[in-house]
């Protein structure tokens, strides 16, 4: 196995327009390039809009909406693949579970 650096989050932060708050230092901390991992429910429901629209003026994002409830292999290797295509410089996950489990695979 290759050798990595794995970072979690340094803080939390909670309120109001706090992601879109906090995308200058996202994109200090991730890169130019980022990778959103999420789903469907949370686009249509325009909760993804503000967070991505803010990191669009300064930085490159690629969003992967196709997580679902218990995701299954093949969802998590187009996530990796898109990903390296991409040439993903950091990963945010946006969601519940699967989603935050699929970006922290992605990003190892």
């Amino acid at each position: 196995m290759k050798n990595f650096q794995f970072n979690t989050s340094s803080g939390l932060r909670f309120g109001e327009r706090s992601s879109v708050n906090s995308c200058n230092e996202i994109i200090d901390l991730l890169g130019s390039n980022i990778f959103l991992v999420t789903d469907q429910g949370l686009m249509l429901l325009g909760l993804t809009k503000p967070l991505i629209t803010e990191l669009q003026k300064k930085s490159q994002v690629q969003i992967f909406d196709r997580v679902e409830a218990d995701p299954s292999r093949n969802i998590l290797l187009n996530a990796i693949d898109e990903a390296r295509s991409f040439k993903a410089s950091g990963i945010i996950g946006f969601g519940g579970g699967s989603s935050m489990d699929i970006a922290k695979l992605v990003a190892l």
